[in-house]
Parts: C-alpha cells; sequence; structure tokens
C-alpha cells in the first residue's frame, strides 16, 4: 500500500494598530471531506516553561492553560464528544527541557517510525514550549520570533485511491513561543517585541493554535468589524467580541479567547452532531449568469437581530469541501465539482438568520489564509438579498435543514477559473505540504536529514 505524507501548519502573527497587516477545517481529502482525528488524541508536552523567567508561566502553569485551551472547544461538544484528548508523557523523557539545541529530535520527524502500512501505529504529538523564541528563529530566520507567536498543524496519509475512509490524522504538533511574555526577549539586530502579550491574549493564542491542531480553519467572518479595528488601532468595545477565535491574526483589543458562534459552529461539525440541536442551511454561489458556480466566495448566515448580526454569524467559504483536482493547488479551478456550494451549520432554533455572500479580504493570503483559496478571490461585492432568509424551528431532537437557497452575485463569469488540467503544485520543502499554510512563501519547515 502506498502511502502519501502531507504536513500542514498554520502560524498566529501579531497585530498591532500600526501594522495594518469563514471558518472551516483546515484541510479536506481529495473528495472534498473535511479530515480529522478519530477517536482520541495523545498529546506530548514540552517538559519546560513557556516563560521559564516567570512563574506565571512555568512547567505547570503552561500545562493548565494548555488543558483549558483543550476545555474550551470540547465545552462545545457536551457529555459525549466525539473525540477524546489525553496528556501523554512529557519531552525530552528525561526531565529538562526542550530548546533549539534538540528539538529537531522530536520536532518534525518520527514519521517514518508511524506513518507505516499499519494504521494503528501510534505518532508522537509535541506541543512545545519555546521559551525564548530560539526554535522559532531557528526554522524560520534571525527576529522571527518577534512577530511568530506560535503554530500548529497534523499529517495526514491516504492510500492514493482518494478513498476517504483511507485517509487518517495520525500526527500532529505545536509549538508557542514565550518571547513576547514578561519579561520580553532582547535579540541584538532585532526590532525586540512591540508590546508584552496580556495573560488573556497568551491565552487566546494558545486557544486558537489549539484548534488548529484538531482541524480548524481560520475564519474571517466579520470583515468590517476587523477593518474597524484597523481604522482606530484597537478595537472598539462595540465591535470586540466579532472576531471569531480563529481569525487569522491576534487583533489588539479584540475578545477572541471565547469562543464565536462561528468557532463552535464549525468544531461541533467536525466532531459533534449538530443537525440534533441546530439548523443548517445550503446552497450554491453562481456567477451573474446563474449557471457558473464561483467557488472561495464567504457565505454568511447573520442573525436577523441587528443587535446579534455579528455576534450569531457564522460562514462557510463556498467550495470549501468540494471534491479537488489534487491535494497540493489553492487555485479557485482545483475543483471538480460543486464548486460553489455551501452548507452553514448550528443556526439556533427560534431565530432567523439572513444570508450574505462576501469577498475574504485580500490580506488574508500566504501566512493568513483562509481555505480553499489562495489569493482570495476578489470578484465579488457584499450581497444579503432581503428575501434569502430562514427560519430555524426545532422539535422532537430534528431540526429543519434548509437546501437550495443559492445566491447569484454580480461576478463575471468570465473572471472565475475553471480548472481544467491543472498541473500539480508540491512545496518545494520534503517536510511541507497542502493544506493552510501560513507562510508567504512555502519552504522547508523542520530541519531533518532527509529535508534538508
Amino acid at each position: 500500500m502506498r502511502y502519501w505524507r502531507r504536513l500542514s501548519l498554520t502560524f498566529f502573527f501579531l497585530f498591532l494598530a500600526v501594522s495594518a497587516h469563514g471558518g472551516g477545517s483546515i484541510k479536506t481529502d481529495i473528495n472534498g471531506l473535511p479530515l480529522h482525528w478519530e477517536e482520541e488524541v495523545i498529546y506530548n508536552p514540552d517538559g519546560g516553561g513557556l516563560k521559564n523567567t516567570n512563574p506565571a508561566y512555568n512547567h505547570e502553569a503552561a500545562l493548565a492553560i494548555i488543558e483549558d485551551a483543550f476545555d474550551t472547544w470540547f465545552e462545545v461538544l457536551g457529555e459525549n464528544p466525539g473525540l477524546r484528548v489525553l496528556q501523554g508523557p512529557s519531552l525530552p523523557g528525561s526531565g529538562g527541557d526542550i530548546d533549539k539545541n534538540n528539538f529537531g529530535d522530536f520536532f518534525g520527524v518520527g514519521t517514518e517510525a508511524c506513518y507505516d502500512n499499519n494504521l494503528d501505529t501510534p505518532c508522537l504529538n509535541p506541543i512545545l514550549f519555546d521559551a525564548d523564541g530560539e526554535i522559532i528563529d531557528a526554522l524560520f530566520g534571525e527576529c522571527q520570533k518577534f512577530s511568530i507567536l506560535g503554530f500548529a498543524g497534523f499529517d495526514d496519509i491516504e492510500d492514493g485511491s482518494g478513498d476517504p475512509t483511507l485517509t487518517v490524522v495520525k500526527r500532529g504538533q505545536a509549538l508557542f513561543s514565550g518571547a513576547c511574555i514578561a519579561p520580553s526577549e532582547v535579540k541584538a539586530g532585532c526590532g525586540g517585541c512591540r508590546r508584552v502579550l496580556t495573560d488573556s491574549e497568551i491565552r487566546t493564542i494558545i486557544t486558537h493554535e489549539i484548534g488548529h491542531l484538531l482541524g480548524m480553519d481560520h475564519a474571517q467572518v466579520n470583515p468590517e468589524s476587523f477593518l474597524d479595528c484597523v481604522r482606530n488601532g484597537a478595537c472598539p468595545p462595540e465591535v470586540a467580541g466579532d472576531l471569531p477565535t480563529m481569525f487569522p491574526i491576534l487583533v489588539n483589543g479584540a475578545a477572541m479567547l471565547d469562543l464565536h458562534a462561528d468557532d463552535a459552529a464549525y468544531f461541533e461539525r467536525l466532531y459533534g452532531r449538530p443537525e440534533l440541536n441546530h439548523c443548517s442551511v445550503s446552497g450554491t454561489v453562481f456567477a451573474s449568469d446563474g449557471l457558473t458556480q464561483a467557488r472561495g466566495v464567504e457565505v454568511v448566515a447573520r442573525n436577523a437581530d441587528s443587535a446579534q448580526s455579528t455576534l450569531d454569524a457564522i460562514a462557510f467559504v463556498s467550495g470549501a469541501q468540494a471534491p479537488k483536482l489534487n491535494n497540493f493547488s489553492q487555485r479557485q479551478g482545483n475543483c471538480k465539482s460543486d464548486c460553489g456550494a455551501f452548507k452553514i451549520t448550528g443556526l439556533l432554533p427560534g431565530q432567523t438568520y439572513r444570508l450574505c455572500a462576501q469577498p475574504i479580504l485580500p490580506q488574508f493570503t500566504g501566512g493568513s489564509s483562509i481555505e480553499p483559496v489562495d489569493p482570495p478571490f476578489q470578484g465579488v461585492s457584499l450581497i444579503c438579498p432581503p428575501d434569502l432568509t430562514v427560519s430555524c424551528t426545532c422539535s422532537n431532537g430534528t431540526c429543519e435543514q434548509f437546501t437550495g437557497k443559492h445566491l447569484v452575485t454580480g461576478i463575471d463569469p468570465n473572471d472565475i477559473d475553471k480548472g481544467g488540467d491543472e498541473p500539480q503544485i508540491v512545496d518545494s520543502g520534503a517536510e511541507s505540504g497542502g493544506g493552510c499554510s501560513l507562510m508567504p512563501q512555502r519552504s522547508r519547515i523542520f530541519p531533518s536529514s532527509h529535508s534538508r
């Protein structure tokens, strides 16, 4: 049996007022089905602290924050989650800490041992605490630790047949930097931290990256609220709760630690049964001719109550779960069918929602991309047809599932990439791969004997 190995990584960047820098799965298989863990994740934490010079972020405190982050996500699923998470032995195993001198022994290596023909062979799932940020600098270049706050991702394997039952997530990894935690690091030739992270921001970063580790992609949902934050140098209180935890960057003044409705809806979609307690709405996004399907358009179901329209808002990017021509390209035309399809879950009983189509902001490319199209498709303007609404009702454990709710946009069909005989685009490094890459340039991610 032949397996392909791919690594998806996502990074969290720091956003400040002076740097104007829809939720879904971080990766799908060739048939467009979301990839996620099955039954159990056993993670292996670093034996050191997130910030060894700050008792509030020593080893025990860091472990507690990691556990809190997992709990935040699993509270969505209630008493019977479809996944268990357990803490395994700490690394390196003989006591001590993992730093720039020994991280290569544990991080991004060892996949040959567990990605064999036996799908039950266990893998190491390291979560590292880069207390001084030097691991990040070793991976991505000098001074990067002052802008990259953390990253996470997982590996998957498949037999090449496209059979979704033969695609399995087996190995994940995450790293968190302590460089901008008080006392912040200083390094000759680097600009340093633009500000010291608050405790809430540290916990937000970790919760965000644990979301990636569990299969969550970035989410935009409320771009106007983000732009309002940019214009003001920080989020005004009235929009602080509008940005989801899985927003691509850490925004000054945003309350991103608590899960947004969009975060909760998609996590339940990955690991729960949303149809038991929530309604859904599905349809297709079309170009102006009403025939050509448009991939890469964010569709949002917003609560019709203006007071809740940004807080109770759930997004899905059209074509994010379309069957693909290959697993490597983020071109708009990399789809076989259902290129404009969307399905939004998590609608609350007793609430009415209005459907809108909107572009993904052009900033969210490369290091901040949102699946499935990168760079974002910019041929659509915001539309919210007044007659395109749904009212969620549930009865005796059955909730209404709305279908055929199509959106005809003003997109010129000639502007849509139709795909066709698209070449496979393979990453430059043997360890890097498809899915959501958050670096402006794809490169080798981990130093190892077979990737350099």
